[in-house]
């Protein structure tokens, strides 16, 4: 997104994240290493593939994170050197649609207005 301001805020939905089967399991330290890693996610669009830098993010050791990744892990995908959350990456595309179509509406109306202006 270039140039382009980035959302500050996601939609969580509490009954998907907590109904879902990889989720519910998880210890509390698992489940609050999730959201926090899932906040990192947005603001950066994906996670960097590096377990030693998502280990600091989450302020643990590496021998922590091993523990704590075997839970988490499977939350996300790699892609292109970069781990993304599905739900997330739905949320973010159907985002993206909703400010494109609003600025698009935008700009047919203020096109439309600029039309009707008597000369």
């Amino acid at each position: 997104m270039s140039g382009k301001k980035k959302p500050v805020a996601f939609q969580l939905y509490p009954r998907d994240l907590l109904a879902d089967p990889q989720v519910a399991p998880m210890t509390l330290e698992e489940f609050g290493a999730y959201v926090v890693l899932l906040c990192h996610a947005w603001m950066g669009e994906g996670l960097p593939d590096d377990h030693k830098h998502l280990a600091r993010l989450l302020k643990v050791s590496p021998r922590k994170f091993k523990a704590i990744w075997q839970m988490v892990g499977p939350c996300w995908h790699e892609e292109g050197g970069r781990l993304y959350q599905k739900r997330m990456e739905e949320v973010r595309r159907e985002q993206r649609k909703f400010r494109e179509k609003q600025s698009n509406n935008g700009k047919k109306k203020g096109q439309k207005g600029a039309e009707e202006q008597p000369e």
